[in-house]
């Protein structure tokens, strides 16, 4: 099955907004984004978005960025609750498709498992933005394993899509 995602243009615009605001010390912002599956599964429409607090950021030079787990916790709570599925978003600087970094591989590879324990029947993953790009990796309810999405859609004026290549496992 092939996976393709949709983004309105607006919180797109909120997203990108959002993770260029600087911080104190953390070197790079994250937030999640909230999903539910459209039609069969296939298509996944982004329809909301969560800022991290800024006290909700931990010092640690070894990464961009670290969280709390009063953070993970909070997004949890609202997959159980509203019934959607959760994507972390940050940004890698540059022009064209970014890639995780090796740090943002094996870090998904702990939170994801947590996000589908409270929700399996979402999909969930991670969206990662470069200056120009947005590509998506997706958990489908009951993988293991991420699939690139086949297109990051940004729906509104002027309309913007990304495709994206295979995920190489």
């Amino acid at each position: 099955m092939t996976v393709s995602v949709r983004i309105p243009s607006g919180l797109l615009a909120l997203v990108r907004k959002d993770l260029a605001r600087p911080h104190a010390f953390a070197f790079e912002r994250v937030g999640h984004l909230f999903v539910r599956p459209a039609g069969n599964g296939g298509v996944i429409l982004f329809a909301d978005y969560l800022s991290v607090p800024d006290e909700d950021y931990l010092p640690d030079e070894s990464v961009g960025a670290k969280v709390s787990g009063t953070v993970i916790r909070s997004v949890m709570q609202r997959i159980l609750s509203r019934e959607e599925g959760a994507f972390h978003v940050h940004v890698h600087e540059g022009c064209g498709p970014p890639a995780f970094s090796r740090v943002d591989r094996l870090s998904l590879a702990e939170v994801v498992p947590s996000f589908q324990a409270v929700g399996p029947t979402m999909p969930h993953g991670a969206m990662l933005l470069s200056n120009d790009f947005v590509v998506a990796d997706v958990w489908m309810p009951g993988c293991r394993l991420p699939k690139r999405a086949t297109a990051v859609t940004s729906v509104g004026f002027p309309l913007e899509q990304w495709k994206g290549k295979a995920c190489e496992q």
